[in-house]
């Protein structure tokens, strides 16, 4: 029998592991590119998400929204992906939403300010989650617990369900990636059963 791995995350199906984009995968090739459409990332401010609106408009999306409680990182991140986006030359559109992805009535509101604006979107990245220290339920407490479950379950649904109900979309396709998932595939479940 096989020894257990120290690093719950190693594996030995992928033999490369890449920092950076490489031709295959390049946002910029032509079957990717994302003109014409809109994608909303709750936790667009920094780290993964930041990451993906720039991906994005590498893609030449037309319009980039991205969400952060922090008014003052929304707005820094909001500037310096304008700068990228008019360095690309293509004249995508960057939009800022102060949002709580735990709190439904700021959902609500963003979804409602979006839709007063005519913005219909076409990409949804769910990247805000809400991370624990493994310990045994009860000695993470029930207040931490359930904002976990408001964070990583409530929001991604309700953004979803707004998402899929959006005023407007008429029959266009809807891209739907919970970034969660790509870290506890288990915890995504949920939603990937309701994507359309």
């Amino acid at each position: 029998m096989a020894e257990p791995t120290q690093n719950p995350f190693a594996t030995n199906v992928t033999r490369t592991v890449h920092r950076t984009s490489y031709p295959a995968i390049a946002a910029t090739r032509p079957e990717l590119i994302q003109a014409g459409k809109t994608v909303l990332i709750t936790g667009g401010t920094a780290g993964i998400g930041f990451a993906i609106a720039k991906a994005f408009i590498a893609a030449s999306i037309s319009t980039v929204v991205i969400t952060g409680r922090r008014q003052e990182q929304l707005a820094k991140a909001v500037a310096s992906l304008t700068d990228l986006a008019a360095a690309a030359g293509h004249g995508g559109k960057i939009i800022g939403e102060r949002s709580d992805a735990a709190d439904p009535a700021s959902i609500d509101a963003l979804w409602a300010s979006l839709a007063e604006r005519g913005v219909i979107v076409d990409v949804l990245v769910l990247n805000v989650a809400k991370f624990a220290t493994p310990k045994p339920l009860f000695e993470l407490g029930i207040e931490h617990v359930w904002e976990s479950f408001e964070v990583n379950v409530r929001g991604p649904l309700h953004h979803a369900e707004r998402f899929y109900k959006q005023v407007g979309a008429g029959g266009r396709p809807k891209v739907f990636l919970p970034t969660r998932a790509f870290f506890s595939p288990v915890a995504a479940l949920p939603l990937a059963l309701l994507s359309p």
